[in-house]
């Protein structure tokens, strides 16, 4: 403690005791700001969040064997600790007729260092990697960038 943070502490004391009317030491003043800073510092480490959070998108547009078009667009969107998985696929055969498939997914994840385990919500397990700035998550072969 420098010294005049200790004069500031005294003359702290000495206004808290006039307007109270009881003692205040200087010692109790700087004990209750080291207080309330680890208080402070506690908060802010409980809110910063834990796990993923955010969505993860993979694009693909590619044609097929017949020359049809495949239009693909995959999500994972992760809140607390479970993630929702959606595959929306269209596709347009060289005649013009246009077909479109969702598939949904939902279940619970598990973040260990950079690997991801999905549990779904039948019990099929699966695992991603998460690369180390957590801007992309590869499963499947495809890498899914974040959406910021």
């Amino acid at each position: 403690m420098t010294q005049s943070t200790t004069q500031q502490a005294d003359k702290l004391a000495k206004m808290a005791t006039k307007k109270t009317g009881k003692s205040i030491k200087p010692q109790w003043i700087m004990g209750a700001v080291g207080a309330g800073i680890v208080v402070i510092a506690v908060i802010i480490f409980l809110l910063i969040p834990k796990g993923l959070h955010g969505t993860y998108t993979y694009h693909d547009q590619h044609k097929d064997l017949l020359d049809g078009t495949v239009n693909s667009t995959e999500t994972f969107t992760f809140k607390g600790d479970q993630y929702t998985y959606k595959d929306n696929e269209k596709y347009q055969d060289v005649m013009g007729a246009k077909t479109a498939h969702t598939r949904h997914e939902k279940g619970t994840y598990k973040l260990e260092d950079q690997d991801v385990t999905f549990t779904s919500s039948q019990g099929v397990k699966s695992t991603a990697t998460l690369s180390k700035d957590k801007s992309h998550l590869n499963f499947g072969g495809s890498s899914f960038a974040k959406n910021n």
